[in-house]
């Protein structure tokens, strides 16, 4: 939300449903007050002309929420809009366990989840947007047959990292080994926890892998506007 001191009243008319926003999102929400001395600069080089405006930001790129399009600016509303924009092309759909080299590299570590649902979830979208420098993500969907064989698959969501060879808990071929997530929640804090520590992990050239939170887990949902896989 960019906004002045003189868009008091329709600034704190939008508090409330913003407050909302931010419990349920993965993405970060936050206001900028383009009457501060500090913030003005930035205003003006986001050429917010004028306030209260509601941007989502992928990239340094603003994207104008439109009431017209979406309606009312409620947590919904602004959920749904930031789900429509989220960036779609970090996620690299994977049909067969022959994919997995040619399309994810051995560069850097890959992220990998296999699901049950044919749309790719909101929390995943967000995840590979926020950790798209450290980690490829992949995603088999729908439960597909061929990777559930090849993972040993009983229960989806299953979701995996395919780490250099010697730094994981589960040999895989010559190029990776496998750090299962083990965690049990599917909320952003828990899966990040474990990223972070992954990454750390391999920054360290350790070859012990990283813990898991125990946690118990929510009910998944199959839209890609809800909170989990």
């Amino acid at each position: 939300l960019f906004y002045k001191a003189s868009d008091r009243a329709p600034a704190q008319g939008l508090a409330p449903e913003l407050e909302r926003l931010a419990e349920k999102a993965q993405f970060k929400v936050g206001a900028v007050d383009c009457g501060h001395p500090r913030e003005g600069p930035f205003c003006k080089q986001k050429e917010i002309t004028s306030t209260p405006t509601l941007v989502f930001v992928v990239n340094g790129e603003l994207e104008a929420y439109s009431a017209e399009e979406y309606g009312e600016a409620s947590a919904r509303n602004l959920y749904n809009f930031a789900s429509d924009n989220m960036p779609t092309d970090l996620i690299i759909n994977l049909n067969h366990p022959s994919q997995l080299e040619d399309r994810l590299g051995s560069d850097k570590p890959a992220v990998v989840l296999l699901s049950e649902k044919y749309e790719t979830s909101m929390l995943y979208y967000t995840l590979s947007y926020q950790y798209r420098s450290t980690f490829r993500f992949g995603e088999s969907r729908a439960k597909n047959l061929a990777m559930a064989k090849e993972f040993k698959v009983k229960k989806y969501p299953h979701l995996m990292a395919m780490v250099p060879k010697g730094k994981g808990t589960t040999p895989y071929n010559d190029t990776w080994d496998v750090i299962q997530y083990e965690g049990g929640s599917m909320k952003p804090q828990a899966l990040a926890k474990w990223l972070d520590q992954i990454s750390a992990k391999l920054k360290a050239g350790t070859k012990k892998p990283p813990g898991q939170q125990q946690s118990s887990r929510r009910r998944g949902s199959s839209s890609r506007r809800k909170d989990e896989f």
